[in-house]
This record gives structure tokens, C-alpha cells and sequence, in this order.
């Protein structure tokens, strides 16, 4: 975390694969050193309790559309409980940021 804030970042973030019982210790720490938590809901917790444990922000939709859906253990693997959709998409791209120095 540290060396994180140390170089300039402003947000650290949590991917599903992380323990849930890591979340509010990594928001904590992060928190401390003036760092935004963002990031995907870990695996075997809700939305809900990812912002409560100390996430700012969630990234993609999908981990909270995951909240409607109780029976959805491994979120790793969510695209296979769905049928296929085709959805007309416009297409943006960000250039790359670094951190300040």
C-alpha cells in the first residue's frame, strides 16, 4: 500500500479472487495513506457488503447485477449463466494515465 501511495496512485483495486475478510483490511490500510478501494466484488460477497467493508467505487455492472442472482457462487465464471446478447456498443478509448512525479 505504501509503496503504492508512495509512487503517486491515487486508488488501489480489489479483484473477485481476493478473500472477502481481506477487503476491509486492504480499505483500511488504503484509506489510511489517502487511497480510493475500487474495484470487482470478491467471490462470495454482495455488492452491499463490498461497499461496507470500505470499497469506494465497484467496477463493471455485472457485480451488482450479481446481487438479483442468490444462486451465483463463482463470479469468475458469470457469463455462462446467461444467454448471449448482442447490443450495439460505442466504443471509447482512455489513454493510459501515470502517475504524477
Amino acid at each position: 500500500m505504501n509503496k503504492y501511495a508512495d509512487l503517486g496512485y491515487v486508488q488501489i483495486k480489489i479483484y473477485s479472487s481476493i478473500k472477502p475478510e481481506l477487503v476491509p483490511l486492504i480499505a483500511q490500510e488504503a484509506h489510511k495513506r489517502g487511497l480510493r478501494v475500487s474495484g470487482h466484488v470478491p467471490a462470495n460477497m454482495i455488492a452491499e457488503q463490498f461497499v461496507k467493508e470500505g470499497a469506494d467505487e465497484i467496477q463493471h455492472i455485472n457485480f451488482i447485477m450479481l446481487n438479483f442472482m442468490p444462486d451465483v457462487k463463482e463470479t469468475a465464471n458469470w457469463r455462462s449463466i446467461r444467454k448471449p446478447v448482442s447490443l450495439p456498443r460505442k466504443s471509447c478509448r482512455w489513454p493510459r494515465l501515470k502517475p504524477p512525479h
